[in-house]
């Protein structure tokens, strides 16, 4: 029982009190004192019983409820203490989450976990999302891009000592000198771009922020909203609308590689966009660039960095899109879309969501 059917009870135990009493003084002159005492009584130890019932009533069955709980959770707990969640899972499901018109349920097939996109079979190899054909030379392959990306706010900078700069140098010369490459069959079949001429079928026109560029058809419709939402914002919110203004240009597809990679550019897909202002204020965007003159560029204070209004970045992000200015080589002009990253790093650290994804798709 809650309070106010507490006080609402004693409150009527007063006004029988109170009719009793007039009763007793105007109407019956043989009731003694006594009698009026002993009517009180009773009514009072009546009262005090119901209340008690109620409140045992409600005390028992929250423990009855509490009991079924926790045996629920423990037979929960039995059953995933006998699971052992595969490596790759929790990637796999992002992956069919985010695109699940287009890549299957992930499973088990030949003792490999993986799925299906385009009836081509994708192996989850140590990282790597590989066909059959080239299991056999993994080893020659780097990982798909699945890491970490802050959804809560700008990720904490690192502060800027001669140690670090020398080992995000030496980073840095290691990636350009590997020898292992970029396995682009997954995108290129996600995206039908395993050239040029095949690729630029698939690239549409569309208005981003106002500005018209090119994109892939397969990212219109969640960029659409996004786009809707953003606009929207923009007639109450005076920094976003500002922003949108001092916009020179969108620039979408474009096909080329990474600088001084092997991966194919999220652009070269229709992917990806950047937005380009009219004036940059004097502040970075592009970690190469400002490498050139500051070998502590990735301690660069955000406050340092042009970049768009946070309400703009998280309606991106609530739409599948995330933003280059997370990134450690950051990039804060561009935009790529990457749901299953999302996904992905909102579930990772979410052991029960985790439980119950391999549960549900039978992953262990």
């Amino acid at each position: 029982m809650t309070i106010l059917k507490y006080i609402s009870i004693i409150g009527a135990i007063l006004l029988i009190f109170a009719f009793l009493s007039f009763i007793i003084k105007f109407t019956s002159k043989r009731l003694t004192v006594l009698t009026s005492i002993i009517a009180i009584i009773i009514l009072s130890v009546a009262s005090i019983l119901i209340i008690y019932m109620n409140f045992t009533v409600n005390i028992s069955a929250k423990i009855k409820a509490s009991s079924e709980e926790n045996k629920l959770r423990e037979e929960k707990n039995r059953i995933r203490n006998n699971i052992i969640i595969r490596p790759g899972s929790v990637e796999l499901i992002s992956l069919h989450l985010g695109y699940s018109n287009r890549i299957s349920v992930p499973m088990i097939r030949n003792r490999e976990l993986g799925f299906y996109l385009d009836n081509i079979w994708f192996n989850w190899a140590d990282g790597k999302l590989l066909t059959d054909e080239d299991m056999q030379n993994k080893d020659d392959y780097i990982n798909f891009g699945f890491y970490n990306y802050s959804l809560d706010g700008l990720p904490t900078l690192p502060k800027a000592t001669e140690e670090r700069t020398r080992e995000i140098e030496e980073n840095f010369r290691r990636r350009i000198n590997r020898r292992e490459t970029v396995n682009n069959k997954f995108l290129d079949t996600l995206y039908d771009g395993h050239s040029s001429r095949t690729m630029i079928r698939n690239i549409t026109n569309m208005s981003v922020l106002g500005y018209r560029t090119r994109l892939h058809g397969f990212i219109v419709k969640p960029l659409s909203n996004a786009n809707e939402e953003i606009l929207s914002i923009s007639q109450t919110n005076a920094e976003v609308k500002n922003y949108l203004s001092s916009l020179k240009e969108v620039s979408g597809y474009l096909w080329r590689a990474i600088s001084k990679s092997s991966s194919r550019s999220y652009h070269s897909y229709g992917a990806a966009f950047d937005t380009l202002p009219r004036r940059y204020g004097g502040k970075q965007t592009y970690w190469a660039w400002t490498r050139v003159n500051n070998k502590n560029w990735y301690a660069v204070p955000y406050e340092e960095r042009w970049q768009p209004p946070e309400e703009v970045i998280k309606v991106f992000e609530k739409h599948g899109f995330i933003w280059g200015g997370k990134w450690n080589n950051y990039d804060t002009i561009h935009f790529e879309y990457r749901p299953e990253l999302i996904i992905y790093n909102r579930i990772k650290d979410d052991e029960n969501a985790i439980y119950d994804l391999v549960e549900k798709y039978g992953l262990y």
